[in-house]
């Protein structure tokens, strides 16, 4: 069912041809269908709610500009996890005094991360927000590396950097986020042990 679609009985194609077609409906429909989602995505990709917020806009003014390129092949809300990446990238991109890139001979050896072992009571959400707390250009390629699942040689491309950087990139994303975790394990076992 489409949330406040014209005609509650539509299916996505005919939705997405009323997008084609300019209609605000439809438009508001599938915004509404995917926003909360992509704000998701978005938020991974920035440094708070408000800049995910704009991104999730612009992203979706691209794909209501961009929808004839979909042509209905495949899953629409690939395509459209693709428009949302692509637009937080850009974004990213913009943001040049932030941007931190790292060259493999540079980087300095980081113990890699093992997420798989981390203690149990440790939440997902809390995880999450470490990850917000990266800098930005390791935030992008753990992200795209682990969260979303492209790639060296895509996250290089997407992101103008070299395969290798990108490699370092997470490497110390995972380094940075081990140590988090490891100062958490220890404040609550500390806090667990005084009781």
């Amino acid at each position: 069912m489409w949330p406040s679609k014209p005609n509650k009985e539509a299916t996505e194609e005919e939705v997405l041809k009323g997008c084609l077609s300019r209609d605000r409906a439809c438009q508001k429909a599938v915004f509404d269908r995917y926003s909360g989602r992509m704000l998701s995505l978005c938020f991974r990709y920035s440094r708070d709610k408000m800049e995910a917020e704009d991104i999730l806009q612009e992203a979706f003014i691209r794909v209501f500009d961009s929808l004839h390129q979909f042509g209905f092949k495949g899953s629409f809300e690939g395509w459209l996890r693709r428009v949302m990446v692509t637009t937080a990238l850009n974004h990213y991109r913009k943001k040049k005094n932030e941007r931190m890139e790292v060259d493999m001979e540079e980087a300095v050896e980081v113990e890699k991360a093992e997420f798989d072992n981390y203690d149990n009571r440790f939440e997902l959400k809390e995880l999450m927000a470490m990850v917000q707390t990266l800098p930005a250009q390791y935030k992008a390629v753990f992200n795209l590396y682990a969260v979303d699942g492209y790639n060296h040689r895509e996250i290089a491309e997407m992101l103008g950097i070299s395969e290798s950087s990108s490699k370092s990139n997470l490497s110390r994303a995972r380094g940075i986020l081990q140590r988090m975790i490891t100062e958490k394990h220890n404040y609550i076992h500390g806090k667990l042990q005084q009781n």
